[in-house]
């Protein structure tokens, strides 16, 4: 398996899955994790987005345009882990040229399917993710930790509960919603 970096900025104490992946660098910094993807130059690297901090989202959002920007390492395929499939935060690493996203609930680094995480494929990809995500799915900031799902296609104001967000906003069955077939703004 080719070595990999992967940052997880919660520290969290290894797996036994994790522990003996020798193929495996863990940084928990982003100055650690931009200082290992130059001096050791991984095949992939992985990096953890936690929606509890809008903060240290932007912190990352700079990790990943770092890492895009730098001579030695914008080459370096980067696969995002969001723990809720935010279309706007998709959006954004798409254009600063990230290339995968995963979803937690698909993978997670902290349990016996560590290995799997490491896997890729073209559904994986960042232009695959925005195609099954509705185009009309935002997310509006309550506090300085917390968003609330909107829908933009009825007057920007609409409320999604949890309910409709998996049902329509989060998969292809968007296209079956009412609000995206006649849009109010």
């Amino acid at each position: 398996m080719p070595h990999v970096l992967i940052y997880d900025q919660r520290n969290m104490p290894l797996s036994e899955d994790r522990k003996d992946n020798s193929d495996c660098s863990f940084a928990t910094s982003s100055i650690q994790c931009l200082n290992h993807a130059v001096e050791n130059v991984p095949e992939r690297i992985f990096i953890y987005f936690h929606k509890n901090c809008l903060k240290i989202r932007t912190e990352l959002l700079e990790l990943c345009n770092a890492l895009k920007s730098n001579r030695y390492t914008k080459r370096i395929p980067i696969i995002v882990i969001l723990d809720e499939k935010n279309r706007p935060l998709i959006e954004t690493l798409s254009n600063i040229g990230i290339e995968y996203v995963k979803f937690e609930e698909e993978c997670t680094l902290q349990v016996d399917r560590f290995a799997t995480c490491l896997q890729t494929s073209e559904s994986d990809r960042i232009k695959h993710r925005l195609k099954e995500l509705c185009p009309y799915l935002h997310y509006k900031q309550i506090n300085a930790s917390n968003e609330m799902p909107v829908c933009s296609a009825y007057y920007r104001i609409l409320a999604i509960g949890s309910n409709r967000l998996k049902r329509y906003c989060e998969n292809i069955k968007y296209v079956e919603c009412n609000y995206y077939k006649n849009p109010k703004s």
